[in-house]
Formats: C-alpha cells, structure tokens, sequence
C-alpha cells in the first residue's frame, strides 16, 4: 500500500484556511479592460502587456499570470481574455504564490490554451497548498510550515465554493485547443475537481470519522522532523506554531463530528494514543539537539498532549458509546466513488464478476502447485501425517497443508524489520544485475518501523517525497508485531508475513514497486501529474513488478516463492470482491472472512484486519486488481506493437515516465507515444 505518499492526507477531505485577496493591482486593471468593451483578443494582448509591465515594476505584485486569468464569456480558448478574476475574491488564495509552485518545470505551452491551462493550474495548486498547509509541507512547498489545517464549518464551506470556480473556469474554454499533454492533464484535473466536489458535497468524510483529524494532527508534525528539507532549528520552529494550534484543530474535529462508525472511533483513538507518544518522546527527543528551543518545543508540546489527551477523552466517553453509524457506503455511493477511485467507467458489477472469474482460475493454479511441492515435502521428509487421495475436498487440503507448512518459515517479532532490509537489498543487486529498470539516483529509502500514530489501517506502505522535496528521502513502513495481541494473535501474524510473503511485501512497496515508481513519478514536467496520482497505475504497477521479477529469475525459480506470489495474487483479487460487496451489503463480515481464509488461504489475523481496512478505505482494496490488469494489457498491446523489439527495461521506464494517470489515459501514451 502506497501511504500517503504525494498526499499525507486525501485533501478532498478537508477545508483549510481563510483566504485573503492577492494581486489586487493587476485584478483592478484587467476589470478596467473589461469594463472598457474591448473584444476578447485585444483584452489578450492588453493583458499580458500590463502583467508583464507589473511585474517588471514589482515582482511581489504579480509573480505569475495567476488567478486573474480567466477566460471570456465565449467558451472557446482562441477567445482567452483577462477576466475580473479566476476566483471570487473573498476565495483568492494569499498574496504571492509559492515559489516551488510557480517554478515547477511544464511541458511546453504551444497554445494559448496551454498557457491559460498551465497558470489556471498553478493557481489551484497554490491555493491548495495555502489551504491544505500539511498537505503542502509533505509534497514539499514549505511556504506554510507553521500553519495548522482550518476544519472549521465556515472553511469547509469556502473550500467547496473554491473548488466550484476553478471547475467552472477550467470547463469554460475548449480543451481540444491543447496540446498533448495538457489535454491529458486537463481530463485529469477535471476529474479530480470533480471527485474533491463529490467528497464534500455527498461522503462528507469530517462529519463521519475522526480518522480525518488524526491524520492531519500526526502529520503536521512528522512531515516537519522526517526529512532534512531545512535546519532543524527552523523546522522546530515550524513544530512549535503547530502545536500551540492543535487546541483549535481538535475543538473544531468534536464539532464537526456528527457520526462514526465504531471502527473508524476505536481506530481514531489508538491513532490519537500514539501520537501523544510520538509527541512526548520522539519530538522531544529532536528537540534536545537544539538547546536553544527546547524548551518552547516542551511548553507546545505540553499544550498539544493536552489537546490530544482531551481528544482522547471524547472519543473514549463521548463518541464511542454513539460510533454506531454503518461504515457501507450503500450502492450508489460507492458506485460514484469507484469510478473516480479507478478513474474509469467499471461498474461494480462489472468488477465483481470479474474478479470472481480470475479468482477461480488462479486459485485452481495454486492448487496445482501445491500439489507439487507437496509431493516434495513428502520425499524431502518434512512432511509426515500428510493428507492423501484425489478430488476437490483434498485439494484443497493439501494447498492448506502446504501453506501452513510454509508459514512456519518466518522471522521472529523484532526482526521483521532487519528482514526486510536485507530483501531490500537483495532486490536492489538483482534489479540492477538484470537490468530491470534504471534505480532511483541521489535518493535514499530508509526501512523503519510504520509510526505508531498511523498504525491500524495497513500492514506497512512507502511513503515517497513529494515533488517539490523530490531528492528527499523515502520511507518503507514495516508494520510491527502489536504488542496488545493475544499470543496467537501475534503468531498468526508472523506465519501470514512469513519469509516468502515478506519478500514479495519488499518488492510490492519498495523495489521495484512503490518505491521505485515514486521517483519516476515526481520527474515527469507536469505540476498536474506531480500533485495528482490514479492509485489503480499506482498499485497495479506494485503488483505487476512482483511477478516480473520472479519471470526475471529472482527466487531461481523456486517454487514456493511462485505459489507466495500466487497466494498474493489472490488476495489482491479477493480483495476487489470483498470491498463492493461489503459496501453494498452484498456479503456480511464472515462471508468475507470466509472467502479470505478458506479460498484465498489467509491467516485469521490477515483476515479480520483487511476487515477493518475494507471499512475504512471504500473502493482502495479494488485498485490493485484493476490496475494490474490494465497494466497487463498495456504490456499486451505495446509487445505486439514492438515485436522482435520488445525490452522489458524500455516497458517499465517508458510505463513510469508519464507520472502516474489513469489507466484509460495511459494507455493511449503509450501507444501513441504522446503524453
């Protein structure tokens, strides 16, 4: 699972802070135009004249052709002219843009539409980051270190009237008048406008979960003191300012909170738990290598723990008691949020049988398999009152009996993480042996523990550096054996992520998976896709490397990290049939668990913890079946295109030098050999 990775927090979730008006000088004159009846090219012309002039006289004033450029009443990009504004003025974002956005490199803009496009562009991303500050601090733009995310009602509703007037000016001219890429960066910025308008009109995540205020209270303060992006003294300084606000953050989360799920609360509370600890001794740890602010960092800390342990309470004596709100979606709800997940037309139906169909043909194909190695088990003598005959009933349990026989092999408790370094690096020599893929350069990956205060969702993930922090390092979270768990709890854990499971985790999330894909992402020359990811390429391109790497020879062909691989498999395809049919009431919580033990062989552990997850991440569990099967037909055509000339090298970087937009869109890049 890719963790917050460009995007700590889904920021569709939340509105932030009030805005003020910005470049007012230039605002006035372009209205003057207007007013003046001038037809819609000579607006154009007189328009850019009078920015340029601004700026020339004073940069601060007007940095870029910004939010004051707009289109003309006719909707068509030959007749673009300076409008009175892109945004009202009580929205417009602060009153100079980031620098990091306003540099970032584009494609060239052949068109005036792609010029439009590109500074409507910059314009919405600098005012998200204005009003989603930890958002911006963890893809990189520090402009807003010390501010805290406002949740409030009045900011939720500015934040929703925000994101209808850049929708509205972005389908206000034609985008057949773009070049390539930003026509594909169009459709992918509408889209996801789109999806923001729908999270805040219709699921209405901050009224539902308190997941959403853990999230944004944990990261405003790692995404400070996890990467060297400036002098610790000045990042600390960053940490205090956000502390000292996290009494407003949480008094504003009980307000909001109208509902939860029992779930989402008992997960929200552990989360809230973890931070207070991150809080108390991690923060104040770093904080002793800077005498000189240690004790400030002690006194925000003292007025944040407070907030939290407040926090705690209601949730605890408050909340939970009433958690009884139903996590399901219900199928029209989730039916809209699949398409903007997957960014495709699939319908849920669709999905389902889909998957139910390769879920069939691959569990047959573990069967086989094991079959096969059970033999070996049995002449190797490892296996001793093993189960006989033939038919579906022993199949099945000679595939169970080998996959118990397996989870023995499994690292102990604390040295889950040394394992995974160590398969990291193994990986790393292979990739670069066979010549997989061109290795991420000038970027480091640390292997550590997932953070407590993020804890209970996933079993680990990657988190890559944001696009303005590119060079930053990346982290691979292993989840930790839970210290509260029963001993078989524990057990069953550890024989799940056993050594042959553990290695496919390290290829999915690091190399040449997330990690990977991640680097190559944030070099593509376009702002839209450096913010923007479809997770369905994301974690397809994850699955897809796992068995690219065995066809490669990784394992030597042995034939239990196949069957591993194949067991993965089907939990990525379970996985695309327990979500929609948990959200649309089309299978109860032990038709799930079912499904996931006895047909996809998961341990009990495994099983009830994608429960929990399933409840709380609707429609992500189905991105990695339907990405990794669009990647597989991407790779299909583009063979049959190249012949005799396929490489796989060229596939894989060719696949991740797009950023990462959706499928549909992809694969015409690919084809087309446009982007």
């Amino acid at each position: 699972m890719i963790r917050k990775s460009v995007r700590l927090i889904p920021h569709h979730l939340y509105a932030r802070k009030r805005l003020v008006a910005r470049r007012p000088l230039a605002r006035d004159f372009a209205l003057n135009l207007r007013t003046a009846g001038l037809p819609a090219p000579a607006l154009l012309t007189l328009g850019l004249l009078a920015v340029s002039l601004f700026a020339a006289i004073s940069p601060s004033i007007v940095p870029s052709l910004s939010a004051q450029g707009a289109v003309s009443s006719v909707p068509t990009a030959s007749e673009i002219a300076i409008s009175s504004r892109a945004v009202p003025e009580a929205i417009v974002a602060s009153s100079t843009a980031p620098e990091a956005i306003l540099a970032f490199p584009t494609a060239a803009t052949v068109t005036k539409a792609d010029s439009y496009f590109v500074t409507l562009a910059k314009d919405y991303f600098a005012w998200d980051c204005e009003n989603h500050p930890v958002h911006a601090t963890y893809i990189g733009v520090h402009d807003f270190d010390g501010e805290l995310d406002d949740v409030s009602p009045v900011a939720i509703k500015k934040e929703e009237k925000a994101t209808a007037e850049f929708l509205k000016k972005l389908l206000s001219f034609d985008p057949s008048e773009l070049s390539a890429t930003h026509r594909y960066d169009y459709v992918i910025l509408k889209d996801h406008l789109e999806y923001e308008l729908f999270s805040m009109r219709e699921l209405k995540e901050w009224e539902k979960s308190p997941l959403a205020y853990t999230d944004i209270a944990g990261g405003a303060i790692r995404s400070l003191l996890s990467r060297d992006f400036a002098p610790l003294d000045v990042r600390l300084r960053a940490v205090i300012s956000r502390l000292d606000k996290f009494p407003r953050l949480l008094e504003e989360a009980k307000a909001n909170i109208k509902s939860s799920s029992r779930v989402a609360t008992e997960t929200a509370a552990r989360q809230n738990e973890g931070l207070i600890s991150y809080i108390e001794e991690d923060v104040r740890r770093t904080a002793s290598l800077a005498p000189a602010l240690e004790e400030s960092v002690r006194v925000a800390s003292d007025v944040a723990t407070e907030a939290l342990e407040s926090f705690g309470t209601y949730l605890e004596k408050d909340l939970l008691p009433r958690s009884t709100a139903d996590y399901r979606l219900g199928k029209e709800l989730y039916a809209k949020k699949l398409r903007y997940a997957l960014g495709g037309d699939v319908t849920t139906d669709e999905l389902v049988a889909k998957a139910r169909k390769r879920y069939e043909e691959v569990r047959k194909e573990a069967i086989q398999l094991s079959r096969k190695i059970h033999d070996d088990m049995v002449r190797e003598g490892r296996l001793k009152n093993h189960v006989h005959g033939q038919g579906v009933a022993a199949d099945e349990e000679i595939a169970r009996e080998v996959f118990s026989e397996l989870a023995k092999d499994h690292a102990e408790a604390d040295g889950l993480l040394d394992q995974c370094k160590q398969y990291c690096a193994q990986l790393e020599s292979f990739i670069r042996k066979k010549d997989i893929i061109a290795l991420p350069a000038n970027q480091k990956l640390d292997v550590e523990w997932t953070p407590e205060f993020e804890r209970g969702v996933a079993d680990g993930g990657l988190e890559s550096p944001g696009p303005f922090d590119a060079n930053q390092k990346a982290f691979f979270y292993v989840a930790p054996v839970h210290e509260e768990w029963t001993k078989e709890e524990k057990e069953s854990f550890l024989r799940e992520y056993n050594d042959y499971l553990e290695m496919i985790f390290c290829m999915h999330e690091a190399l040449p998976g997330h990690y990977v894909q991640g680097w190559y992402a944030n070099r593509f020359p376009s702002l839209v896709r450096a913010m923007l990811e479809n997770g369905a390429f994301v974690e397809g391109w994850a699955v897809y490397s796992e068995q690219m790497m065995l066809d490669a020879g990784y394992g030597a062909g042995d034939p239990k990290l196949q069957l591993s691989e194949l067991k993965w498999l089907l939990r990525v395809i379970i996985n695309a049939i327990i979500d929609p049919e948990l959200h649309t009431g089309a299978m109860t919580e032990k038709e799930a668990i079912d499904l996931m033990i006895h047909g996809g062989f998961q341990e009990e552990r495994e099983a009830n913890g994608k429960i929990v997850r399933a409840s709380l991440t609707s429609t992500q569990l189905t991105t990695y079946f339907v990405g990794v099967d669009g990647i597989r037909d991407i790779e299909r055509l583009y063979r049959k295109k190249m012949g005799e000339n396929y490489s796989q090298r060229e596939f894989n970087e060719k696949l991740l030098s797009f950023g990462s937009p959706p499928l549909k869109y992809l694969k015409e890049m690919m084809l087309e050999e446009t982007q």
